[in-house]
């Protein structure tokens, strides 16, 4: 007999179903994936998100502009070395955003991006804001998608989690629209997606290399008589600092750094010979292993013959298959995960050549080297004029760079300084908030979610005085969540990177010059958003100054003023860029 149907039964049931809204089923993917913060700026096509995280309890925080949000998401990535997430809303909260999720997308970082969207009703029928997100974002986003279905949210959330997270990280989009996130729907149609935990849906482990492959490397590495270890921004995000440290100290390689790789060895280490850009020391090598680099520009493309000697060996090794072999021949390129590569790498060399440092008289020739390159380049950190030496400044902020203390970077000719000087005791101990882009503005965002993640540590910025202004109101943000932040400007009043290359170039300055009736005040500014400021002119009170914000307990900006006139190697290796033949 077939089983009698109960027709009251079944209804009865389904309308005892849980139903939920799609802002809720937001907010409750966020709380799994146990997000400790959300960066937003407010907007009604978002505001279900807002209830829905309030009720699950995720702290939201909220920016002065949307590229704030955006950048503060990458500063959380950047620290923490998981997920920032960033809320938005439709049309103009996009397009504000954009930027962020274009730094980010260069740079590896994993940062998770939700963005309101007009009504699926609406479409196409000019409603507020609406822009179509998807063809601008899709470029510059390891994912991005539109959801057509409340009750498919938790799916497409951890699609998108899923995808910001594997090798090779980056940012990811989700577009929701206002309908899909008010509509209620039953907790059972999300299933089985709806509740799960990220192990349930995110993979585990490393990509290990191929043995052969890993012997290769080995044997290159023992026949090598200059070779050069370059740390890129892979061995930041792969956690891979431990097993550089040990390879380089027990063969004794020198080891340079590009971008997030600062501070991978740390820098105080005898064998660490400073950035790879524009490093002349390395045409030295005759083997370079490069680790997790983007050779682009700055790095010569691999291939500058005032960089790299004609007949270098290159082995490259990065978890993206389409970076290995990029703009350079290689002699092997491998795509892994970095870190069990450099352990296996490791075990293989102790197997063919036991206890032995194989390349120390090496080391301690191109150190020696380093550290004249470095004086030569350096200029006059201990300089008493007036105005106050960029160089002069850079170095007395070093003093204040322990192990409870993290710097962003932001601007210019500021961050070519400050990679030329500062020295990383710890990974990312010292964080360049431009990245590859050359974004500006974003160091106070990054610093704030750098304080909120970890608030124990002493965060500085130091910014030139144009990137500065970028996301400057941002001061408020910090005032009202109460993070203590200490913001060193180094002040030249121009938009220094540019006027240099001008004044080498044409011996002219064209747009590039700033406060020429000396009419900004940056200490007023600090003050009339809650924060407070100190004026610095004299090089012997930098440092005083300095230790004073940071002892302050709020917000302190120091404007530092700087001489506009004083120019760095990369400005002057720019500035051959103005004359024609350099194309030819």
């Amino acid at each position: 007999m077939k089983a009698d149907f109960n027709r009251k039964e079944f209804f009865r049931c389904k309308i005892l179903t849980e139903r939920i809204s799609g802002g809720s089923f937001v907010a409750k993917s966020l709380k799994l994936e146990d997000v400790k913060y959300v960066f937003t700026l407010s907007g009604g096509h978002i505001n279900p998100i807002y209830k829905g995280l309030i009720e699950e309890g995720v702290p939201i925080i909220t920016t002065r502009h949307e590229q704030a949000a955006g950048n503060a998401a990458e500063g959380w990535a950047k620290t923490t070395r998981t997920p920032g997430v960033c809320l938005v809303t439709a049309g103009p909260g996009f397009s504000n955003v954009l930027p962020a999720l274009i730094s980010a997308y260069y740079a590896h970082s994993p940062v998770f991006a939700i963005t309101g969207h007009t009504a699926l009703r609406d479409l196409n029928k000019h409603a507020a804001q609406e822009v179509d997100h998807l063809p601008l974002a899709i470029p510059t986003t390891k994912y991005a998608r539109m959801v057509y279905n409340t009750h498919r949210i938790p799916e497409y959330m951890q699609e998108a989690f899923r995808i910001c997270t594997a090798e090779n990280m980056g940012p990811v989009l989700l577009d929701i629209p206002v309908d899909i996130l008010t509509l209620e729907s039953d907790v059972e149609a999300a299933r089985p997606f709806f509740g799960l935990q990220p192990k349930q849906y995110r993979p585990k482990g490393y990509r290990y290399p191929d043995p052969l492959l890993v012997k290769q490397v080995a044997d290159h590495l023992l026949k090598a008589k200059n070779p050069v270890i370059i740390a890129g921004s892979g061995v930041y995000w792969g956690r891979a600092s431990n097993n550089l440290v040990a390879l380089a100290e027990y063969l004794s390689i020198p080891v340079a750094y590009d971008d997030l790789g600062k501070g991978s060895l740390p820098e105080l280490h005898p064998l660490a010979i400073g950035s790879a850009i524009q490093n002349i020391l390395l045409n030295q090598a005759d083997f370079i292993l490069a680790l997790g680099v983007i050779f682009g520009e700055y790095q010569g493309y691999g291939t500058n013959p005032a960089f790299y000697s004609e007949d270098v060996k290159f082995v490259h090794v990065d978890p993206e298959a389409t970076e290995v072999g990029k703009n350079r021949p290689l002699e092997l390129g491998i795509a892994c995960s970095i870190k069990p590569f450099l352990g296996e790498l490791l075990n293989a060399v102790k197997i063919l050549k036991p206890k032995v440092k194989l390349h120390n008289e090496w080391a301690k020739i191109i150190k020696g080297d380093r550290n004249q390159l470095e004086e030569m380049i350096s200029g006059p950190v201990d300089s008493d004029e007036i105005p106050i030496k960029p160089q002069k400044l850079t170095k007395d902020i070093q003093e204040f760079l322990d192990n409870d203390t993290r710097l962003f970077l932001d601007g210019g000719d500021t961050t070519v300084w400050a990679n030329l000087i500062l020295k990383a005791l710890y990974p990312g101990q010292i964080i360049g908030s431009h990245g590859p882009t050359g974004h500006l503005g974003a160091g106070l965002p990054m610093g704030i979610a750098a304080k909120l993640a970890e608030p124990e540590k002493n965060i500085m910025i130091l910014s030139g005085d144009g990137s500065f202004l970028f996301n400057g109101a941002e001061i408020d943000t910090a005032i009202r969540y109460d993070l203590p932040l200490t913001i060193i400007i180094e002040n030249d009043s121009l938009w220094g990177m540019i006027a240099h290359n001008q004044d080498l170039s044409w011996g002219e300055r064209i747009g590039t010059t700033l406060d020429e009736k000396n009419h900004i005040d940056y200490v007023k500014f600090a003050e009339s958003l809650g924060g407070q400021g100190e004026l610095v002119t004299r090089p012997e009170d930098v440092p005083s100054a300095i230790k004073r914000a940071i002892n302050s307990g709020t917000v302190t900006v120091v404007d530092v003023r700087v001489d506009g006139s004083v120019t760095n190697i990369l400005n002057q290796s720019a500035a051959a860029k103005a004359d024609p033949s350099f194309w030819e």
